[in-house]
């Protein structure tokens, strides 16, 4: 039997593996690498909501919602109850630390800040 934590590296790396070789991967990497920083700087609600006016940043946020089972992350967070929004959160940044892992050992993901 599978831990929670190996069952969410699996599903993430296969979602961060199916991007790689593709024009986005780029965007993807640094995506996967900024939202952890801005989650943790923002909260997660401010954090989705700024990901979600960029179009580069739409892909990973589909894989997350994938990855966590949640069809509507963002919403989610806006209207679930404080307890539930802690839990939302920790699941959301482990999820991320994983995105964030293999975007740089599969995609070879550099920070690039001018994207911002």
């Amino acid at each position: 039997m599978q831990t929670r934590t190996q069952i969410l590296a699996q599903k993430t790396f296969v979602a961060v593996s199916a991007r790689k070789g593709k024009k986005e991967a780029a965007q993807y990497g640094n995506w996967a690498l900024k939202l952890p920083t801005y989650v943790q700087k923002n909260g997660l609600c401010v954090a989705l909501a700024f990901a979600q006016t960029k179009t580069e940043a739409k892909p990973l946020l589909e894989d997350l919602q994938t990855v966590l089972e949640i069809k509507d992350l963002p919403a989610l967070a806006r209207t679930c109850e404080a307890s539930q929004y802690l839990d939302l959160t920790r699941q959301t940044l482990a999820a991320l630390g994983w995105f964030k892992r293999f975007a740089q050992a599969e995609l070879e993901a550099k920070l690039d800040e001018s994207n911002a």
